[in-house]
């Protein structure tokens, strides 16, 4: 969340976000506005998923949400391919409804035949922002922040302990 309101905050316009696992006190310091996933879906002209599969969020966009997606609208899927339901996904961007830009594929890499390879409307994009070079440095600076912390008898504050209550509900595949 903080890297993406920092790269928008040049066109001043206003976020807002859908995430059932971020309380709006905490969306709101970094100057996003929490809201329904209907409010975001019917009232935005840009929508950014950002979301981790999970066992409780598969597929979480289909149809029914697609189509509350005003017509024109821009999409752009950078997170995984299972949170959509990816061939409706792309019936969607076939048919007009909106334009849309993904780096997830339900097959990565996607394979030569895929069908979203072949739809206007669609740009597509290798799955490689965790590979860029400031990431792996910001992950870096992390590590060395947290162990400094942890050297000092403080708590690591970027890399945390898995937590009992989220860790069977972020699974993406059950076992």
């Amino acid at each position: 969340m903080r890297a993406f309101t920092a790269l928008v905050a040049p066109f001043g316009c206003p976020i807002k976000a859908y995430d059932p696992w971020i309380s709006a006190h905490f969306m709101t310091g970094y100057g996003v506005a929490a809201a329904s996933l209907e409010e975001v879906l019917k009232t935005s002209q840009v929508i950014v998923v950002f979301a981790a599969a999970t066992s409780e969020n598969q597929e979480f966009l289909g149809k029914r949400e697609f189509e509350m997606i005003a017509p024109g609208l821009v999409f752009l899927l950078v997170s995984r391919a299972p949170v959509v339901d990816f061939p409706e996904f792309l019936r969607q961007i076939e048919s007009g409804r909106f334009r849309a830009a993904t780096d997830a594929f339900p097959e990565e890499p996607a394979p030569l035949g895929d069908p979203s390879r072949k739809v206007d409307g669609l740009l597509l994009s290798p799955h490689r922002a965790g590979v860029i070079t400031d990431s792996l440095y910001e992950i870096g600076r992390q590590t060395v922040a947290d162990i400094d912390l942890i050297l000092r008898g403080l708590p690591p504050l970027s890399c945390q302990r898995a937590q009992r209550e989220t860790v069977g509900r972020s699974r993406s595949k059950p076992f």
